[in-house]
């Protein structure tokens, strides 16, 4: 999951994030989501207080920013699964909530790895404590 704005681990704010499944056989996008809180055409309409006028909205979103990728994550492995690929393995970050929502969601088991930019960080940080 990428955000449009980085979150500070205290503030999660941005208004549009987008979720991608990559197959690890074919090691491409196999589907992707998108998250966005925000219409530029619906916010200009109420500032000046008036009609929203007929338009393709983009906003699909209005939770926070934080509790997108959840959202995704589960959309985007229903979507692969209805198509009759049983996903039994995710590499991700270390976002507990995301695999929570996931392992609730889904009728078997899906395991967790951890990716190696997020695996490397947490052995630094743990390298650095021990020093």
């Amino acid at each position: 999951m990428g955000w449009q704005k980085r979150g500070s681990g205290r503030s999660y704010d941005s208004k549009s994030g987008v979720g991608t499944l990559m197959g690890n056989a074919i090691g491409r996008k196999c589907v992707f989501g998108v998250r966005q809180s925000d219409c530029r055409i619906c916010n200009r309409a109420t500032v000046d207080k008036e009609n929203i006028p007929p338009h393709k909205c983009t906003k699909n979103w209005s939770g926070s920013a934080k509790a997108m990728e959840p959202d995704v994550g589960i959309n985007l492995i229903k979507s692969v699964e209805n198509q009759g690929v049983k996903v039994t393995t995710l590499t991700m970050d270390d976002d507990t909530t995301t695999m929570a929502r996931i392992r609730q969601d889904l009728d078997h088991t899906v395991t967790k790895w951890s990716d190696v930019n997020h695996t490397s960080k947490h052995l630094t940080n743990s390298l650095f404590m021990l020093q």
